[in-house]
């Protein structure tokens, strides 16, 4: 793939009147050239070391088919069978019990019956995987997608679950059921038939998560399904070693990479679509992040990771548990209602340094990092994050990669680095220049550091500007607007 600077297609014909092994791709598009990196089991997207629970949650039937409950009426869900057979698969590959990869196989059939089997709609042996019930989007009726409808992330996903089923059993069955399901994606834009890829106007190709054969109310854009399609792509490309996924796999990487900076908002949460710009979530946010990650992974490109990092740093996880230290002097803690609005404050003067445990360290807009005391004179309240009076002890790990990262330390440089705790400080002495692996971005004791992997200090932190890390430099979010001062209500 290196070199290649677009795909050679003519994007007016469509690829049905070829046959699956020669149909082209749907469009011309700019690509990267990366070379895939091959992930090792038990380290890949939808994988973990925790063996997930036999219990579904969500509406499913005897097989344990996942099911989607509307006004009363039970459907089927692409999106979330696919999903659920993955789960159930590596549970099996954890556990190798048989209810596990029964689950997958019954998710996966149901999958396959229920795509689209009329020849006169789809030719060629692409298969598509309907949502047959009507989808208010954003929960705005003016945005109702129309049954049926379809889901590049849906096609990608079932794409990876045929293709790990083929690797997991053998089976030529779920080859070609991963075949057809990557035959979807040389499908172009189309009103009236099935589609999930389009070409944005910048030229970058588009897996559309919310697609429809009316074409209204339009693509949403959305970046998640996107990226979620991508790895379905990234599990055929190497499974199958055909050209024209790992081309267009390419592609979606590419245009993650060029559209990221349009989803960002600088200190707080990123768009969850380029549609609907007011629309953001917490959740979405984390795994806008975590699929940079994903895709630093398949490309080894630190780009991607440098785009977790500032994203995590404009709006990191809250869930955190810890301590906060209190230095010596006056302390204001503050009540904030959901919106970031200020309800209230309670001041405390401190005769000596304290500590007091906290259960959240959250950004609230416009306002930095702030603790939620959960015991003492602050109880249920808020503090900020400042050196050197109040800040977290220990380490907290914000951004842990996946695939490892490097620093490069100067010839003749003298680089501090804590341990975890935060308690015990050495020196990296260096006489000619020295490259160290990292696995995490974090603080210590309120000071951002990076985490060494290798080298006589594995384990232990150096802080951000004593070392060259790879990819393109961070820009730090900027400060936040003064804290409110109001009067004390305690």
């Amino acid at each position: 793939m290196a070199g290649l600077s677009s795909v050679a297609a003519n994007p007016s014909v469509a690829p049905a009147a070829a046959p699956l092994a020669t149909a082209p791709l749907p469009y011309t598009f700019p690509v990267t050239g990366w070379t895939l990196r091959v992930i090792p089991t038990g380290s890949r997207p939808y994988q973990s070391s925790a063996v997930p629970s036999l219990v579904d949650t969500k509406p499913h039937d005897a097989a344990g088919v996942r099911k989607f409950v509307q006004n009363g009426r039970t459907y089927d869900h692409p999106e979330g069978q696919a999903a659920l057979g993955m789960t159930m698969l590596d549970g099996y590959r954890l556990t190798h019990r048989a209810r596990y990869l029964a689950i997958a196989l019954a998710n996966a059939k149901r999958l396959i019956a229920t795509r689209v089997t009329d020849t006169s709609v789809v030719t060629d042996g692409a298969w598509f995987f309907p949502y047959r019930f009507s989808f208010a989007l954003h929960r705005n009726a003016r945005q109702t997608l129309v049954a049926p409808w379809y889901s590049g992330m849906a096609q990608g996903q079932a794409l990876s679950l045929f293709t790990r089923l083929a690797d997991a059993t053998g089976a030529s069955y779920w080859r070609k059921a991963a075949d057809h399901t990557f035959a979807s994606f040389l499908v172009p834009r189309r009103a009236g038939r099935p589609w999930v890829v389009e070409k944005l106007a910048d030229g970058h190709v588009w897996l559309e998560e919310y697609a429809t054969t009316s074409l209204r109310p339009g693509s949403d854009f959305t970046f998640n399904g996107h990226n979620f399609a991508a790895e379905g792509l990234y599990d055929y490309a190497l499974l199958s070693g055909d050209a024209r996924a790992a081309t267009l796999l390419d592609g979606a990487l590419t245009s993650s990479l060029a559209e990221v900076p349009k989803l960002r908002q600088l200190g707080w949460l990123s768009h969850y679509c380029f549609a609907h710009p007011s629309i953001v979530s917490s959740g979405y946010h984390r795994i806008h992040a975590s699929q940079m990650l994903w895709f630093h992974q398949f490309t080894g490109d630190p780009r991607f990771a440098a785009w977790a990092d500032l994203l995590l740093a404009d709006y990191p996880t809250s869930a955190v548990r810890g301590t906060v230290r209190l230095g010596r002097g006056t302390h204001l803690g503050y009540r904030f209602s959901a919106t970031g609005a200020l309800l209230g404050s309670v001041r405390i003067v401190l005769p000596r340094a304290s500590a007091a445990p906290v259960v959240a360290r959250k950004r609230f807009r416009s306002r930095g990092i702030w603790y939620l005391v959960s015991a003492g004179s602050l109880r249920g309240t808020w503090v900020h994050e400042s050196l050197p009076t109040q800040y977290l002890a220990g380490s907290l790990v914000l951004v842990a990669y996946r695939l490892p990262r490097t620093i490069r330390l100067a010839a003749g440089s003298r680089t501090p680095a804590v341990n975890p705790a935060g308690t015990t400080t050495r020196y990296l002495t260096t006489t000619d220049a020295v490259t160290y692996l990292i696995n995490a971005r974090g603080i210590v004791n309120g000071v951002p550091r990076l985490r060494l992997a290798t080298g006589p200090l594995a384990g232990w932190w150096v802080t951000v500007a004593g070392a060259h890390l790879d990819g393109p430099p961070i820009v730090p979010t900027p400060a936040p607007t003064p804290t409110p001062t109001p009067t004390p209500t305690g």
